[in-house]
This record gives C-alpha cells, structure tokens and sequence, in this order.
C-alpha cells in the first residue's frame, strides 16, 4: 500500500508540472486557461482568479488545464485567446513546453539527489549465478571488483555498464580479496537482448550480483549538475 501511495503521489506531481507547462506557455502567448485543476473527477473547491478558475477535484492522480478553443468539435470564435486559433507555431509551443518542464524537473531531481548524497551499490559482490563464468573463474563472495579491464570502476552500475559492453573476447577483472590485489579473466556469455523500443542489442554478462554495501554518494555543486544533465539524457 505504501509503495502504491508513493507511485500516486509521484505521477501526481509529474502530471501537474506536466500541465503547468502547458499553463504558463498558454498564458505566455496570451490564450486563454478556463481550468487549472488539481486531481480530476467533480469539483471539491474552486476559486477564481482573472479567466482562470482552479481547482481540487476528487481524485487526486495529477491534474488538467482546460484552454478556450482546444476542442475541435465546438465552434471557434476565432479569437486570439483560443488555442484552436493560434498560428501552428504557438500550438507548438504551448503543447511542447509540458514535456520540456518535465526533463527540467528530472534534472533539477537528479542534481540535488547527487548534491546532497544518494545510496549506491559498491562493486563488491554478493551472489553468484551457478554454472556462469564467474563461478567458474574463481570468483568468491565478498571480492570486490576495482577494474574491468584495467578500468578503474567503485560503482556497481559503472561496473556492469561497462561488463554489459563487452561483446568480445576476454574480460579482465581487478579483484580486491581481503586486502590482496590479483587479477581474473573471464569469457562472458552473450545474450541477445531487446530494449524498450524492441531493438536488438547483445549484453555480455558473468554472473554475479550485489552485496547489501552501500555507499552515500555526495558531488559538489557543478559536478552534481553535470551528473544530473547526464542522468537526464
């Protein structure tokens, strides 16, 4: 119930940064906003400022802003204030400007989350996959990887980004076991993998999983909003 509460309240928020992106490059461009709602369904309590009425309505899964003129099935009075009657450019810009605050709100999320720390996985393994190369290898519980392929790695998502990458040949694993430094070379099984958008992509993988250590993760105020800019894309 918890988990569920916190998605509602998360797409609550997305949605209504969503519409108020839509609500100031309306307002922007001078078209009308007859609604800014808070939830959807019937009206709990209103208030009227200019020619906007806002509002909390019933249910409270994000919002919606109704401008004059957006419906094609009523009559326009082709009037400047109505959406349906601005030059193609202002459409535009006014549809468009909900899904830009959205990407601003995730990166300006993503750079406070790495200003003020945020709990990572370190790369030291947890588990091993039975039969998997690193089983195999001599991989053991507890090691902690500090390079993949003589690349310097810390994280766990830096480390299997980079292992996911490897399509051919060898992998060379920088294992920390108990203090003692050595090296371990591993032959990945490829798999063929789908992505969200049902491309076709291979990821080469050895087997192992995390451990419960976690480390708080803190950037300084220039490198929190690179990482966030990265993060975003």
């Amino acid at each position: 119930m918890l988990s569920l509460i916190a998605f509602l309240a998360v797409l609550s928020v997305l949605v209504l940064v969503h519409e108020f992106g839509h609500f100031i490059a309306a307002k922007k461009v001078g078209v009308r906003v007859e609604k800014f709602s808070f939830g959807f369904g019937p009206k709990i309590i209103g208030i009227k400022r200019g020619d906007t009425e806002y509002l909390i309505s019933l249910i409270p899964l994000g919002g919606y802003v109704k401008m004059a003129g957006d419906d094609p099935s009523e009559e326009l009075k082709h009037k400047p204030w109505e959406f349906l009657s601005r030059s193609v450019f202002d459409r535009f810009n006014i549809i468009f400007a909900g899904p830009a605050l959205n990407y601003l709100l995730a990166f300006i999320v993503f750079s406070i989350i790495f200003m003020f720390g945020s709990p990572t996985m370190t790369a030291e393994v947890g588990g091993l996959i039975k039969d998997y190369p690193a089983e195999k290898g001599g991989v053991l519980v507890g090691d902690k990887i500090q390079a993949v392929d003589d690349v310097p790695v810390k994280y766990w998502e830096d480390m299997t980004e980079m292992i996911h990458k490897h399509s051919k040949d060898r992998i060379k694993l920088s294992i920390d076991r108990g203090g003692k430094s050595f090296q371990l070379e591993l032959e990945p099984v490829i798999r063929e993998t789908k992505d969200i958008f049902g491309r076709q992509s291979r990821i080469a993988l050895v087997g192992i999983s995390p451990s419960q250590s976690i480390e708080n993760v803190r950037y300084g105020f220039l490198e929190s909003l690179w990482m966030g800019a990265r993060k975003l894309v």
